[in-house]
């Protein structure tokens, strides 16, 4: 299995805007991101304050919105990642 990386414009508003994956290839990890997005459930790693006060509000335009974030997720993860096949670092930084 490897470890993969992406940087993220989906997470940027929310955290370090990173999506790391462990699976078998790299179509099984994005398989696993898409699997895991639920932007509007509750703790949720893709939780979506946004998208849950429209919700909430029954604004109309939230399907749209959601769609939106979800084509982000697919430019996302679109690009390449970065592997870590060998071994496992992970370090996050701080100021």
């Amino acid at each position: 299995m490897n470890l993969y990386h992406w940087s993220s414009e989906t997470l940027a508003d929310y955290s370090n805007g990173d999506i790391i994956v462990m699976a078998e290839s790299v179509e099984k990890a994005r398989d696993k991101v898409y699997e895991m997005y639920e932007p509007l459930e509750y703790g949720n790693p893709f939780q979506d304050c946004y998208l849950q006060l429209m919700d909430n509000n029954n604004d109309e335009d939230l399907m749209s919105e959601y769609k939106n974030k979800l084509n982000v997720l697919r430019k996302d993860l679109d690009k390449e990642p970065s592997i870590l096949s060998n071994g496992v670092a992970l370090i996050s930084g701080g100021g």
